[in-house]
């Protein structure tokens, strides 16, 4: 974790919030793949990837927006530089953290990103819909506050 000048914590990994309990670093719930190196091609490959070689979303799935993303895994045998190990990576993106005049601190890109590209992780706070509630009752209008829902499948 590292300070920043903009006043927020960097950090690498989701934090659990009250009531919430994260197994993260446990055993893979995905059953991985034995390639070795590079994943064979789609269909001989155990994991259904969304990616394709060049990093950015199949088609089929940039028309699905409900369908579920998957990649190789920590139980995967192919090296960390297969095209199906996207979210992994760190992303090619040059990305600025900058002050804005009215909303605080954001995010931006240097480079031009292309459409179905992966951009960059959530990582955060991962808290419960009471608490979520709590929170949003005891804010003022002057402080700043932005929650995400992300649903699960």
């Amino acid at each position: 974790m590292a300070e920043s000048n903009l006043g927020f914590e960097a950090i690498k990994a989701c934090l659990a919030g009250p009531g919430v309990n994260l197994q993260l670093g446990a055993a893979s719930l995905y059953e991985g793949c034995r390639c070795v190196n590079e994943c064979e091609e789609a269909g001989l490959c155990s994991c259904k990837a969304a990616f394709d070689c060049s990093g950015q979303l199949n088609c089929g799935f940039l028309s699905s927006a409900s369908a579920p993303v998957f990649e190789c895994n920590s139980s995967c045998t192919c090296a960390m530089t297969c095209s199906k190990r996207v979210t992994q990576r760190r992303p090619p993106w040059q990305l600025c953290v900058f002050e804005t005049e009215k909303k605080g601190s954001g995010l931006r890109t240097l480079s031009k990103i292309p459409k179905g590209s992966y951009v960059i992780e959530y990582v955060g706070e991962i808290i419960n819909a009471t608490e979520r509630g709590r929170r949003l009752a005891a804010l003022n209008d002057q402080e700043p506050c932005y929650l995400v829902v992300f649903k699960e499948h």
